[in-house]
């Protein structure tokens, strides 16, 4: 399975307010929210002419959370870039859910 992770800070906020841009910038990237636990939000990206979907995954620790997209496809060795396209897609639309655009 082929996936990439970033992290992301708090950056002041706090974590309710931190979750609600996490959530606000999934919508926006137009994935869909699969499920949420107490420290984490589960996301789907769907499938692509390039791909078989990802999974996003989301999980919160103090100051910080983390971001992973993986192929959904267990078997997929090469993800032509989706992955990382998709940590930038996320990143673009969290900072512009922060400054309230």
């Amino acid at each position: 399975m082929v996936k990439r992770e970033m992290s992301i800070p708090y950056n002041g906020m706090d974590f309710q307010a931190c979750v609600w841009h996490v959530r606000n910038a999934i919508m926006r990237c137009g994935w869909g929210i699969k499920g949420e636990g107490p420290q984490g939000i589960y996301a789907a990206v769907p499938i692509s002419f390039w791909s078989w979907g990802e999974n996003i995954e989301v999980h919160f620790y103090q100051g910080f959370f983390t971001i992973r997209s993986a192929s959904a496809f267990p078997l997929q060795i090469i993800d032509w870039g989706r992955n990382n396209s998709n940590l930038q897609k996320f990143a673009a639309a969290y900072n512009a859910s922060c400054a309230g655009m």
